[in-house]
């Protein structure tokens, strides 16, 4: 299926450097939603790519259609070599998919997709349904509350060590609390990282106080984006880290290097 270059230019420029009104969006979604998702469908289709097959396996209604192009536009264009998922779904197929087919050869295989979920009977359905890759591993964890200046979220007790270029969060809920894998990642990763993030209002709070707000995209129906994060844990006086009921404190103003460098007017060429 082809998809016309006014489509693909209107709908492109939708997905990048676009300001974001949260109110204006809600009201233009309701008459937007329909072309966009009818035209990621077709996006879908012509690059093999059975989001609903897979939403079926799961029983899961999963994302918008949108959001899927994003991620695997994304992984297209920076071809990342070690992902972290917090909260995993329909996206894995989707992210897994993509690094097979656009990071692997890089890499001579040598990739990771960490998948992270701490609810048991979903991390089992997963397991069991899941496709296997020999670069993907999932992981089941519990939660630990924690604080980082004003907020207080929720973090994974247990996520495999590797320096990851993207951390997309999904995940853990969030019960009225924001996400803390992105910071304990930032602390750990040696490599610049970019975030993206499935419309978690709490932590997009916390990430727009602590990036500062040009550092957010909307970079899909319901996900903003973030980075790359040129960071030195230096900057941060952080004690034993992420410790339940310790606070995380900020030795000195953070200066980070942010660079939009995603560059998706062209992500629907036809093809």
């Amino acid at each position: 299926m082809n998809i016309s270059k006014k489509d693909s230019l209107d709908l492109g420029d939708r997905m990048s450097n676009e300001p974001y009104d949260f109110w204006g969006k809600v009201r233009e979604r309701g008459k937007r939603n329909k072309i966009d998702n009818e035209l990621s469908k077709k996006y879908l289709e012509s690059n093999n790519i059975p989001v609903d097959d897979w939403k079926e396996q799961l029983g899961t209604t999963g994302c918008d259609y949108y959001d899927y192009v994003y991620l695997t536009e994304f992984i297209k264009s920076n071809t990342p070599q070690y992902f972290l998922e917090c909260g995993p779904g329909v996206s894995t197929f989707v992210i897994a998919d993509a690094m097979k087919k656009y990071c692997y050869d890089k890499y001579n295989g040598n990739i990771k997709l960490i998948s992270v979920e701490e609810d048991m009977v979903w991390y089992n359905k997963l397991k069991e349904k899941l496709p296997k890759y020999d670069f993907h591993e999932l992981s089941q964890s519990d939660t630990e509350e924690g604080n980082i200046m004003l907020f207080h979220g929720l973090y994974f007790k247990k996520i495999p060590k590797y320096d990851y270029d993207v951390i997309f969060i999904d995940g853990p809920a969030q019960m009225g609390m924001c996400n803390l894998d992105l910071f304990s990642v930032l602390l750990s990763s040696k490599r610049p990282l970019f975030a993206i993030i499935d419309m978690r209002v709490f932590s997009s709070i916390a990430y727009l106080f602590m990036f500062g707000s040009n550092s957010m995209r909307k970079s899909g129906e319901f996900l903003f984006s973030i980075g790359p994060i040129n960071f030195k844990a230096s900057d941060f006086n952080i004690g034993n880290s992420f410790s339940k009921g310790k606070v995380v404190e900020v030795s000195e103003r953070i200066w980070f290097n942010l660079t939009d460098n995603i560059k998706s007017e062209n992500v629907f060429m036809e093809r």
